[in-house]
């Protein structure tokens, strides 16, 4: 079949990369493998409870439905009100629903941008967001976070890449996967540019303990002359991938956040992709979800912490962070990050490279740091011995 039966947008390259390929020769070869990319609490025995889960939805399930653009009213109180009980006065009014993050992203490429916009993204940062963008039609162009002992934004960055079709500034805070939050300083010079921010902060409640961020939400910044966007979801918040509910919060001047509401009203009325099941139990998920957020971040901070003291001294560093569920290493620059990745996959330790992640230059490797703790421990031991082999 021709590819012109299909748009430009969906075109990608489908061929699997030498990582990929690897890791699957591994995979079947037999041999021991550990795998430090999980990023499912669920696989690690940290999610909320599959039984109470069910019996929320099991009472939901056959509950009214209410057709609102915006989100059933009650679901809307529920998030601002679990927002509120942390501290983040939220208006329910300004609570926007939607199926997931991703579609989040996606809505508000629709109600800012006309194709062949542009949108500014940090970099590094997730991959996922260079695929939101190509099917909507948007064109994100990159600025830099850069490290000297902390990240931060490099705002020279920022202002060369504008253009008179830029239409807004995307920041993740937490970054993924650097787990750096943004600094108030840098929020008040994007606000300055008079652009919208859409704020992914779906990691934000994954701060580390005694070493608070001094911004966790834009939402409850100073105001500022732009609209700003802050996006969450069960996925992170609750640790409930597989219960489908993003949320908007929208903030600004009043005029303009009156206009943005106006418009995504019929957007999302287009669309009403909020399943009624979840809406109805949004309150009770929110509640469980609260214990799982302890377990994951207990878990993360000690493992940012012992990773820290096992590299202590070798030719392997681990980057500082503030909260997220990742960490960042940087390896001796023998080698790249796919050769790095490629080595210590024969040692049977399966890594992201920073390449992943469009790190601009070294070697670095991404761990999930949900991994459970003597694993993690065990494979690090691997993964020294290859850095003690190639840096002796």
């Amino acid at each position: 079949m021709s590819d012109r039966v299909f748009s430009r947008r969906s075109q990608f390259d489908f061929q699997a990369n030498r990582l990929s390929i690897a890791f699957a020769v591994r995979a079947q070869s037999g041999q021991a493998l550990v795998d430090l990319t999980v990023s499912s609490p669920q696989k690690w025995g940290l999610g909320p409870d599959p039984q109470a889960i069910s019996e929320v939805l099991g009472r939901c399930g056959g509950a009214p439905y209410q057709a609102e653009a915006f989100g059933m009213l009650s679901a809307r109180e529920a998030v601002a009100e679990d927002f509120c009980g942390r501290g983040q006065k939220t208006d329910p009014a300004h609570v926007w629903l939607t199926a997931s993050t991703s579609e989040a992203y996606a809505q508000l490429f629709r109600l800012l941008c006309d194709s062949g916009d542009e949108v500014l993204v940090p970099q590094p940062s997730y991959p996922l967001l260079a695929y939101l963008g190509a099917f909507d039609g948007v064109k994100l162009v990159p600025y830099q976070l850069v490290y000297d002992g902390v990240w931060s934004v490099d705002m020279d960055s920022v202002r060369a890449a504008l253009s008179d079709r830029t239409r807004a500034i995307v920041a993740v805070t937490p970054n993924n996967p650097t787990g750096s939050f943004l600094r108030r300083e840098d929020l008040e010079a994007l606000s300055q540019l008079d652009l919208p921010v859409i704020s992914d902060e779906v990691f934000a409640d994954y701060a580390w303990p005694g070493d608070f961020p001094d911004l966790i939400s834009v939402h409850t910044a100073e105001p500022g002359p732009n609209l700003r966007f802050a996006l969450g979801g069960l996925s992170k918040a609750s640790a409930m991938p597989g219960m489908k509910l993003g949320f908007i919060r929208v903030s600004g001047p009043d005029a303009l956040v009156q206009s943005a509401q106006d418009r995504m009203e019929l957007i999302l009325d287009t669309y009403l992709s909020v399943a009624a099941p979840i809406q109805h139990a949004a309150r009770a998920l929110l509640e469980l979800g609260g214990t799982a957020r302890c377990r994951i971040l207990k878990r993360c901070h000690a493992n940012y912490q012992a990773l820290g003291v096992r590299v202590k001294g070798t030719a392997l560093s681990r980057l500082s962070s503030e909260g997220g569920w990742n960490a960042v290493l940087r390896l001796p620059a023998v080698l790249d990050d796919e050769q790095w990745a490629l080595a210590l996959l024969e040692r049977g330790v399966w890594l992201q490279p920073g390449y992943f992640y469009d790190f601009a230059a070294g070697a670095f490797v991404v761990v999930s740091l949900l991994t459970e703790p003597k694993i993690l421990m065990s494979a690090m031991d691997s993964v020294l011995m290859e850095v003690t082999h190639r840096c002796p």
